[in-house]
């Protein structure tokens, strides 16, 4: 049976795993917007400790605190980029 604590997997995967994580909005946060209740976090898990997660994702590093992590998980690597054959053109 899966574990109902949502930060569990987060928790004991190995640091430089990707991951996707959701997260809660607070007011005052620079993501919150108003409108927005949650948003995701995709990158590789850095850092963890007592307050939570570090994520580094393409637009900088994220700390999730484990009270705002509503679901967590490894996901795999990204596709690898596919070149262009240029030799038909």
């Amino acid at each position: 049976m899966p574990s109902l604590d949502p930060t569990a997997e987060l928790r004991a995967l190995p640091l430089g795993a990707r991951v996707v994580v959701r997260w809660a909005l607070r007011d005052g946060m620079p993501e919150a917007d108003g409108i927005h209740r949650y948003t995701d976090a995709l990158g590789v898990l850095f850092s963890r400790d007592d307050s939570g997660i570090d994520v580094e994702t393409t637009r900088g590093p994220v700390h999730i605190g484990w009270g705002d992590v509503l679901a967590g998980k490894r996901v795999p690597d990204p596709p690898a980029r596919r070149t262009r054959d240029r030799s038909t053109t």
